[in-house]
């Protein structure tokens, strides 16, 4: 009697710890498609995209044209009081985000005319993100991502770039430059308009 007895009980447990293995993955598989995604959103709110990174930056991969591209933000500054050792303070803002601008773009022809093109080294995170190389290029308070065409890099001649720290064309003697042909460009800010803002 007491052998049945103990023989029941480890069947039954065994039985127990068997079905619970089968359905412990099943439940943390649920569960992890039901946490909360962090994601980008505009001024208007609407959302934009999951919050992605890639080189040590973060951003959205928008679909453009059938064209996955990575477009990375950063937090949004305003100049401050000036303090004593620059006579400029920047602060940070603890809640909203703009459109990270890459310092400029290139042209072959001067004065900022002609084909446009996108410096390899203007965008480091673009050597990282599996997608088409894009760069997003401030001018004022408008940000237009230029995109690569389906080409590979290539050393070429440019004659003047757009530098969006001056906003402004600087024209130079024409000079061979490692740099991805643009394809498309599209008007971020007109479609995303800043400030922006990540949460769930």
């Amino acid at each position: 009697m007491r052998r049945s007895f103990l023989a029941g009980l480890l069947l039954s447990v065994a039985a127990t710890s068997y079905g619970g293995g089968n359905q412990a993955p099943h439940n943390d598989s649920r569960e992890r498609n039901d946490d909360p995604v962090l994601a980008l959103y505009d001024s208007n709110g609407t959302r934009v995209g999951p919050i992605v990174s890639y080189g040590y930056q973060d951003g959205v991969v928008l679909t453009i044209d059938h064209t996955p591209v990575f477009v990375p933000v950063v937090r949004a500054q305003v100049t401050g009081p000036p303090n004593d050792i620059t006579q400029q303070n920047i602060e940070y803002s603890a809640s909203q985000l703009v459109w990270m601008g890459a310092p400029g773009v290139y042209f072959d022809a001067s004065n900022c005319a002609g084909t446009s093109y996108l410096g390899v080294s203007d965008g480091f995170y673009n050597i990282y993100a599996p997608v088409r190389p894009s760069i997003p290029v401030r001018a004022g308070a408008n940000v237009t991502l230029y995109i690569a065409a389906d080409s590979a890099s290539a050393s070429t001649p440019v004659s003047s770039f757009f530098a969006t720290v001056l906003n402004s064309c600087q024209s130079f003697q024409p000079d061979s430059i490692e740099l991805w042909k643009s394809g498309s460009t599209f008007d971020l800010t007109g479609h995303y308009p800043e400030p922006l803002s990540a949460h769930y």
